[in-house]
């Protein structure tokens, strides 16, 4: 699975330390109310004064990637404060390795790491172009796409992201010419940063085996999407509406006059275009709509569910889908081809994913997991977590006319509690571990699939960086942390003033 980590920007800081292997104890307290303000150009020259930091490559300021072979994996630190924001301080990233040696000084607004399903990372970092009497809304970004092991940088340069996968990446950049508001988009190896093909015009952010879905002008009125090969020739096959799904050998596509259907991977119509909509779930099924209702077919077009239903609705993944008819909700299981009747038929079962079901009954809540059906008292809804771990179930503690206050109890799939109820709290899935938030303080942390603090809640924010590492902010320090809640890099992150 893809993971994407998003690191947005933060804040002004005077001194910047880095610590390594030492126990985290960070203890939040009331957030400053410094303004927040865009980063400009000034704010980022090298720091007056002394910077205590345990090590780093270069001696002297660093403010771009200087390329090597042995950094190994780079992780984004929150490096310097330049303000406040509601829940968080607003940094300025830089890079270090995974000893918490910087390899970049903090220069860069926002930082957004990649990993693809082969475990291959890619960074987009970006800076702001200083500009003459700019305001909070009106400023240019330049972005930088480094490898994950620092081995290479491009740009900085106008544009963005696009595609990301085997072994390769899309970089976009949009203007204005003649009026029309263009993209185009260059395909790059992930190995040297190379170009593969030419410039072309479109936005690249798909693809499908060796092809890849451009999306752009395809004719003096008409905007619509095309395949193109890796060397950038264009694939001889229409101009398609739209694209709906890339996956498993399988295109979903929308003809210009307005008909779905499913090509395969060499272009043939594996479902001929026929339907007012298909949708795919993630496994091989597909909701189909025609004038009589909805459907499930498979990949091959076989009929599942005659297109006859009211309501049809998949999660992304699932075999099991929630069904209408004559205004009759229930479950149905595509594995085994039977109905699942639900307590109360009036209403459809809300679905979290993992083929995991809940309907709201009374005072709490009906769960319909593959392992069973069971009831929990003042439950308001369920979030699944993945197969490795357990439920979240959040619960209403109180409620008056001015709010609520809610609980989170995590349960496995025969609804059996796991760990502590958290009070006032809200929680998350972050990839394996749960994110436990406090709904009053802020204070944040991560737990195990038992209910075990592996990071404990003494922090402003937690952010996922992969292979372990985790970028906390905190009212006395930021920076990395292991699983074991060793500081990697701190930074202090109190001296605002």
């Amino acid at each position: 699975m893809k993971k994407v980590i998003c690191l947005l920007a933060a804040a002004l800081l005077l001194s910047c330390v880095g610590c390594t292997g030492q126990p985290a104890n960070d203890s939040p307290d009331e957030t400053p109310t410094t303004a927040f303000h865009l980063t400009r150009l000034p704010d980022l020259e090298p720091y007056e004064g002394v910077r205590e930091i345990s090590s780093r490559y270069y001696e002297e300021y660093t403010d771009h990637l200087i390329p090597r072979d042995d950094y190994g994996e780079l992780y984004p630190y929150a490096g310097k404060i330049i303000g406040e924001g509601t829940w968080e301080v607003q940094a300025i990233y830089g890079l270090c390795d995974a000893q918490g040696r910087i390899v970049v000084d903090p220069v860069y607004r926002s930082v957004h790491v990649r990993e693809d399903s082969e475990g291959n990372r890619i960074i987009s970092a970006s800076l702001l172009m200083d500009e003459e009497n700019a305001t909070e809304s009106d400023y240019t970004e330049l972005t930088v796409v480094i490898d994950g092991q620092g081995r290479w940088s491009l740009g900085p340069q106008a544009g963005y992201l696009g595609y990301f996968g085997n072994g390769k990446f899309a970089f976009c950049r949009s203007a204005w010419e003649d009026d029309l508001y263009l993209t185009y988009s260059t395909l790059y190896s992930l190995e040297d940063a190379q170009p593969l093909f030419p410039e072309i015009q479109g936005y690249l952010d798909y693809a499908m085996d060796e092809f890849y879905v451009v999306s752009g002008p395809v004719d003096e009125e008409n905007y619509g999407y095309r395949f193109y090969r890796e060397d950038g020739t264009p694939v001889e096959s229409p101009a398609f509406r739209s694209i709906g799904s890339l996956e498993q050998g399988r295109a979903t596509v929308m003809l210009r006059e307005g008909q779905w259907g499913i090509l395969d991977e060499n272009f043939n119509w594996v479902v001929e275009p026929q339907y007012q909509y298909i949708q795919s779930n993630g496994a091989g099924l597909y909701t189909v709509q025609t004038q009589t209702g909805y459907g499930v077919i498979d990949a091959d077009g076989r009929e599942i569910l005659p297109a006859e239903y009211d309501y049809v609705s998949f999660w992304n993944g699932d075999t099991t889908v929630s069904v209408c008819k004559n205004g009759v909700y229930s479950l149905f299981d595509t594995v085994s081809n039977t109905f699942l009747e639900l307590p109360n038929h009036s209403q459809a079962a809300s679905s979290t994913g993992g083929n995991v079901f809940y309907q709201r009954i009374n005072d709490g809540i009906d769960v319909f997991t593959s392992e069973g059906q069971f009831h929990i008292d003042g439950g308001e809804y369920v979030s699944y977590c993945g197969e490795q771990l357990p439920l979240i179930v959040t619960m209403i503690s109180s409620a008056t006319d001015e709010g609520y206050t809610q609980d989170v109890m995590l349960v496995d799939r025969q609804g059996n509690q796991v760990g502590p109820l958290f009070h006032d709290c809200y929680a998350y899935v972050l990839n394996d571990a749960i994110l436990v938030s406090d709904t009053g303080s802020g204070r944040t942390g991560l737990i195990d699939a038992e209910g075990n603090f592996l990071i404990s809640q003494n922090y402003r924010s937690i952010r996922d960086l992969g292979n372990g590492y985790f970028d906390v902010q905190g009212a006395l320090y930021s920076g990395i942390v292991d699983l074991e809640e060793n500081w990697i890099i701190r930074i202090p992150t109190t001296t605002l003033d």
